[in-house]
């Protein structure tokens, strides 16, 4: 749970770095904060849409692959995931969603548009 709140939030950062400039030419344009942001939420929304259901079949066929490692004559590892694990992890990206848009918000407020105006004219 831990390391995907870190990967969620580590490519929710590497996004807004390199997306920074061109975030910065559209308050340039005209574009408001809220416009903005909504550009950058459709991209995490569209990688969470591929990335999860990848996630849980890849974790699960983990899960299969190493059982017999785990399993002996005493003991037998079933890889069993439940639907309380599916509900913790959802929470957790839309946890992280809402703490990476803030933090998105409070960066694309903080961009100077006169620093965009000089970028554009060189």
């Amino acid at each position: 749970m831990l390391l995907g709140v870190a990967v969620l939030y580590s490519v929710g950062l590497i996004n807004l770095s390199t997306r920074e400039f061109e975030y910065l030419f559209m308050g340039v344009m005209g574009y408001s904060t809220g416009n903005i942001m909504k550009a950058h939420l459709k991209g995490t929304v569209i990688q969470m849409l591929f990335g999860l259901p990848i996630g849980f079949v890849l974790g699960n066929v983990v899960l299969n692959s190493i059982k017999a490692e785990f399993s002996n004559d005493s003991m037998f590892l079933y890889p069993a995931v439940f639907i309380e694990s599916y509900l913790l992890a959802t929470m957790g990206i839309i946890i992280i969603t809402a703490l990476n848009a803030l933090l998105t918000a409070r960066h694309i407020g903080r961009l100077d548009i006169v620093e965009g105006l000089k970028i554009q004219e060189d």
